[in-house]
């Protein structure tokens, strides 16, 4: 009677051990499903990514690209870049910037972000006709793997393209520092350049220029034909006077009718004086508004570095008292700080 009851607790101690690993072999196979699903969403969501992600091992060399899918970016063929290394697809410099950002990445174990530009020419495999022309920006943030990759230490890469970004930032940059009706550098930007010039100028014992420039009568201009006849006059003096001077040199708007032009390294302290005889010529021209010729006149006084002074508020001082003195010697001419009244007929 003992053996009958141990057998049958076998029985049922074997029974009840069969059907828990039918429950577990159940659940396993539920959670392989599961898991088998996940991974193919996963994998699914990670390739439509617009964003394109690199698995990268320590020397540079692609083991795994994703994403890709963003029209703004470039496109390149996954297949093109698997197995390849960075120095293989786009020139040295960037390979060489891009390798040191991954292994700072390794030897810190940090992300570690990096913005850089790349154009057409700069990838091999890109696909010209697939996404847009020019230079694109984009933001590296690059993480360490945490395991080894086929034996070597590895990062991922995602690269996000941040060129709209770019693009604003560098706009709001401009409105910053130019004048919003000519596009002309602004007062900011104008003191920006004086005070970098100077000390240039002193190294290089050179000359600089400081041209301060009014238009004489501007006002019944705004009176008789209007605001926009008078900002279209504003313009066209803008465009001549940077058709007047070197791509070097910089025009700004710092009033209303008021001008300054900064010439930096002069040749010869007489070629602040062509400068402005060629400006009184070219702004003595007719500028039609509203379909009328409106007859400008300019004023304009000139100080020197070192001559007249040696920082931004002597030089633009003695500039802008030069200035006055011509006004007051019968306008449209020039004045040169500490010298005689030229007009452009001497």
């Amino acid at each position: 009677m003992a053996w009958h009851l141990t057998g049958l607790t076998l029985v049922l101690v074997a029974g009840a051990l069969a059907w828990r690993m039918t429950k577990q072999s159940e659940r396993v196979r539920i959670s392989q499903a599961l898991y088998q699903g996940l991974s193919e969403r996963l994998r699914a969501t990670i390739a439509a990514m617009p964003d394109i992600c690199f698995i990268l091992d320590s020397e540079g060399r692609y083991l795994e690209v994703f994403g890709g899918h963003d029209p703004q970016s470039y496109h390149t063929s996954h297949q093109a870049l698997l197995g390849r290394t960075l120095h293989e697809v786009m020139p040295r410099d960037k390979a060489d910037l891009f390798l040191a950002r991954i292994h700072e990445t390794l030897r810190t174990g940090q992300l570690q972000s990096i913005e850089y530009a790349l154009s057409v020419e700069d990838v091999e495999g890109v696909e010209p006709e697939s996404g847009p022309a020019g230079s694109q920006w984009f933001e590296g943030r690059v993480t360490p793997l945490g395991k080894d990759v086929m034996g070597r230490p590895a990062v991922i890469w995602l690269s996000v393209n941040i060129t709209q970004r770019k693009k604003a930032q560098d706009s709001m940059r401009f409105m910053a520092l130019h004048d919003a009706l000519t596009g002309l550098a602004n007062r900011t930007l104008l003191r920006d350049r004086i005070i970098h010039a100077i000390p240039q100028a002193r190294r290089e014992q050179s000359r600089i220029a400081v041209m301060y420039i009014d238009l004489d009568d501007f006002k019944p201009i705004n009176d008789s034909l209007g605001h926009d006849a008078g900002d279209t006059v504003l313009c066209e003096v803008a465009q001549r006077l940077n058709e007047s001077v070197r791509d070097s040199d910089t025009v700004a708007r710092v009033g209303g009718d008021e001008f300054v032009i900064l010439l930096e390294r002069l040749p010869d302290p007489e070629m602040a004086a062509r400068i402005a005889e060629k400006i009184l010529e070219v702004l003595g021209k007719p500028i039609h508004a509203k379909g009328r010729p409106c007859q400008v006149t300019t004023s304009i006084g000139i100080s020197l570095y070192p001559d007249h002074g040696e920082t931004y508020e002597s030089l633009l001082g003695a500039a802008d008292r030069a200035l006055y003195k011509a006004k007051s010697q019968g306008k449209g001419r020039y004045w040169q700080a500490d010298s005689r009244p030229t007009n452009i007929s001497s």
